[in-house]
């Protein structure tokens, strides 16, 4: 059973990959932040994340992690794929980093909160979040300065030297300096819904640990495992699904379509009506295909508009906000 579970949520993931959206012009570039497994930390489930990681790359997103350096777009001519830093400036605010994301996926877990809430990490991510991201220039007059953005390149400099100054100390991990770029970064847009939480071990403080989410922000985190039919892994899936619904906000009916094939695939294995795995895979792929071929691909310019009545506009969907 967990085979033929696992056959269902690829081949949905196939079709959110051919849809067309995910890869699209005006979809948003996001960066997955996480905790690798470190035993003296506390619990990390960085196996789920990168499995999620691997997930967002089969559907086509312009998704960047420490597993996936750069975007296409960038990739000839980006050092982030040589450089931990250099990936992880791409966490900056747009208006002083011409490789900045649109979105954060944060997975908050016991090994992140061991690093956020230690004495020395703390200090340090203030010490990011206070990097002076404006430059001088004097006024025509000479009278007073005139206050600009920093340029992309003496912003790194200045954010390189405090990384630097601090890499070698014993209580350093690489995660610590991206959540002081996304306080940096919340901190200067003042807009913190541009990063999407999920509270992998449902830890309580998360609202105190992380400064830079507002109290009343919604995050998410995984179903409770009485929300199981079949197999321990719809936790996972269903966690993707949400986690599609908060970084992309409005889907496209031919993305809320495939994924009906998901549910329609689970009432299949629930009631014993699959024959054999090639088959069920078969029948999946064939389904999926013929609602793409029916509605058609994602198309860019009809993302804000309703649908029109060839049935390949994009009307918005109302999703439950995760908790």
């Amino acid at each position: 059973m967990p085979i033929v579970l696992k056959i269902l949520f690829e081949e949905v993931c196939f079709g959110f990959g051919m849809s067309g959206f995910f890869d699209s012009l005006d979809a948003p570039s996001l960066f997955v932040i996480y905790a690798h497994d470190n035993p003296t930390l506390g619990k990390a489930d960085s196996r789920m994340v990168r499995e999620l990681i691997r997930s967002l790359g089969e559907i086509k997103s312009k998704c960047r992690s420490d597993r996936n350096a750069t975007l296409g777009s960038d990739a000839p001519k980006s050092r982030a794929r040589d450089d931990i830093l250099e990936n992880q400036f791409c966490i900056l605010p747009k208006s002083v980093s011409d490789t900045s994301v649109d979105k954060i996926v944060l997975f908050y877990s016991e090994a992140l909160q061991a690093c956020c809430t230690n004495v020395e990490g703390r200090k340090y991510i203030d010490k990011l979040k206070t990097v002076d991201l404006h430059t001088s220039k004097e006024s025509g007059y000479g009278t007073h300065d005139t206050v600009f953005p920093s340029t992309s390149r003496s912003t790194r400099e200045k954010l390189r030297a405090v990384v630097e100054s601090h890499s070698r100390q014993p209580w350093f991990h690489h995660v610590l300096t991206e959540i002081g770029l996304v306080s940096l970064r919340t901190a200067w847009d003042r807009d913190p819904y541009t990063v999407v939480a999920v509270n992998i071990h449902d830890i309580e403080t998360i609202s105190d640990d992380l400064e830079f989410l507002g109290h009343t922000q919604h995050y998410l985190s995984l179903p409770p495992p009485e929300a199981v039919l079949i197999n321990e892994a719809e936790r996972y899936h269903h966690l993707f699904f949400g986690l599609l619904e908060r970084i992309y906000n409005e889907l496209p009916m031919i993305v809320d379509l495939i994924r009906q094939h998901y549910q329609a695939g689970l009432t299949s294995l629930r009631e014993g009506q699959v024959q054999s795995h090639d088959v069920f895979k078969m029948t999946i792929r064939y389904e999926i295909m013929g609602d793409i071929k029916r509605i058609g691909t994602y198309r860019p310019a009809q993302s804000k508009t309703p649908m029109d009545h060839s049935g390949n506009g994009v009307p918005p969907l109302h999703h439950q906000r995760g908790k």
